[in-house]
């Protein structure tokens, strides 16, 4: 199993790890402008005070190959210093997952396009992290890759070629079998490649929109909400959608299986009861990458192939501890949804949002939460049938609270701002609401991707668990200036059912010219060009690396 890739370190470690002398390090800084930038976590003036971001550096030093010369005995041509960081940093015998799976990319453009090499590197991925060794047939590697994947019930995968096409492949997925089994990954590290490799194939040529895989963190966080570490220490049998203590969750579009993946994990954690999952995609070959994260953590499940994404739920039949959802932005409603489930009338022709939301509702069992991504339109848009849905939706008790997420989550994949509804099944009466205002969160990873730390994920979830507490308590709960309040249903209505956490959360003051904070954001200012040029120059080196493989194929 690989290092956490979290964590910060100097310049001098940085050398230790990369088997570098430390002016090589500064070398390094001083040569390449996309060389990560320290945390301002020291005091100035002092070199060994900086300290980088460790998944940065190794980002860095993955795109960087050893030179045959600098190779140690135990270090095949084509390492990188990546490899050999995280190595060392972990003391683990193989290498981060995302540097040898770019180096295979990188080894086999040409074989194919380049989603037909990550649709057999996935299944490769998959069936080595399930069998802990290389399959093999006399028929061929693609071949016995196939026969694992039937065994598995993964029967006539979309992904990759045929088995008569596969055979061109025979010798790339031996190879790339055989890196993989020796690497020995452990079940979250395959996991992890799996994850990487899946959203990979998502931002191939012609896929967005539905497409797109819910940023780890964004997941990270739903999860969280719905299943975290509240649950510790309670009594099992008291908890919603337990039947024979079996934990129940529904992604009712789950699109690869990401948030679902995730929510078992945490789930796991925090309950001894058994987990179940049911699922709806669209594409069978979602179906399938969503059944192979579940396999891969042993999770029982139900993944279905709906025509028409959540017109397949009736209302009737389970209800379930969770829901979580990614679902489709702003798509007009289909005539086939079920008007069963919408309990606060129907949504607008124009719009499925309300549809989600109540389906989400529909769903639950007694004392079980939802947490469903929306566009930022669905908490403030001016339709009156919309108002109407968002009034009803407080006064029966059903939200519980409103996170506006930062933009530019999803990267190159959509640019719509988002808010994430903490839903509860309904209590019949209107309660107090919370907002938390996390849009100022993240930093920019990338020209036009946004990303959450683990602190940020926790900030979230923490304020949210307090006031859960605090309610349940009988407690006093204020909220946090600039961050997150607390809103009655009367105010809600005096403020015509707007729901923008923007809204209702009071702003800070902002900083004096000249002051501290004032220099600080002058700091990240200019943080974000040097941001800008890096990912520009990281983008023009991924385009290189996807265009040859575009050429190979025409």
């Amino acid at each position: 199993m690989h290092a956490s890739i979290e964590g910060l370190v100097t310049r001098s470690e940085i050398a230790r790890l990369a088997g570098v002398n430390r002016p090589a390090v500064t070398n390094w800084a001083r040569r390449h402008d996309d060389f990560p930038r320290p945390v301002d976590s020291g005091p100035a003036g002092t070199g060994e005070a900086d300290r980088f971001h460790v998944s940065e550096v190794a980002a860095w030093l993955a795109m960087r190959r050893i030179p045959v010369n600098g190779l140690r005995a135990d270090e095949p041509e084509g390492t990188t210093y990546g490899d050999r960081f995280l190595a060392f940093l972990g003391g683990e015998q193989g290498v981060h997952p995302q540097a040898l799976l770019t180096r295979l990319l990188d080894d086999f453009r040409g074989e194919g396009s380049v989603e037909q090499v990550l649709d057999l590197l996935i299944a490769v991925t998959y069936v080595v992290a399930r069998r802990g060794e290389a399959p093999s047939s006399p028929d061929g590697s693609w071949q016995a890759v196939q026969q694992a994947l039937a065994e598995d019930g993964i029967d006539g995968s979309p992904l990759g070629p045929s088995r008569t096409e596969g055979r061109r492949y025979d010798r790339f997925v031996a190879y790339a079998a055989g890196l993989v089994a020796e690497a020995d990954w452990g079940r979250d590290t395959a996991v992890e490649a799996l994850d990487w490799l899946i959203e990979q194939r998502s931002g191939t040529e012609g896929r967005r929109g539905n497409d797109l895989v819910t940023p780890a963190a964004v997941r990270r966080l739903m999860a969280e909400l719905v299943f975290g570490s509240e649950a510790d220490g309670e009594d099992e049998e008291a908890e919603p959608g337990l039947e024979g203590r079996r934990r129940t969750i529904l992604d009712p579009f789950c699109r690869t299986g990401e948030i679902l993946d995730t929510c078992a994990a945490v789930a796991d954690r925090t309950s001894q009861a058994s987990l179940f999952v049911r699922g709806a995609v669209g594409e069978p070959a979602d179906a399938v990458l969503t059944r192979m994260r579940l396999v891969l953590r042993d999770v029982p499940h139900a993944i279905e192939t709906a025509d028409v994404p959540g017109a397949w739920w009736s209302g009737a039949g389970e209800r379930f501890a969770g829901v979580v959802s990614n679902p489709p932005f702003n798509q007009r409603m289909e005539e086939s949804w079920d008007a069963r489930i919408f309990r606060y009338g129907p949504p607008p022709a124009r719009s499925a949002n309300f549809a989600w939301l109540q389906l989400a509702l529909s769903a639950l069992a007694p004392g079980g939460r939802a947490a469903v991504l929306m566009p930022n339109i669905a908490v403030q848009s001016a339709s009156r049938a919309e108002r109407a849905l968002r009034a009803a939706m407080v006064e029966d008790g059903a939200v519980e609270a409103l996170v506006a997420l930062p933009p530019q989550l999803f990267g190159k994949a959509t640019s719509i701002p988002v808010t994430l509804w903490l839903l509860r099944s309904p209590t019949g009466a209107a309660g107090e609401v919370l907002f938390v205002d996390a849009a100022s969160l993240g930093s920019m990873s990338g020209r036009v991707r946004r990303t959450l730390s683990a602190a940020d994920v926790e900030s979230v979830v923490d304020v949210c668990r307090r006031w859960r507490s605090a309610r349940e308590g009988g407690e006093s709960f204020s909220g946090e200036k600039g961050f997150s309040a607390l809103v009655s249903a009367d105010t809600l209505a005096a403020r015509d059912w707007l729901l923008s956490p923007v809204l209702h959360v009071e702003a800070v003051k902002p900083a004096r010219e000249g002051s501290a904070d004032g220099a600080r954001i002058g700091r990240l200012i200019a943080d974000l060009a040097r941001w800008d040029e890096r990912a520009r120059k990281a983008d023009r080196h991924a385009d290189e690396i996807l265009s040859g493989f575009e050429r190979e194929d025409t």
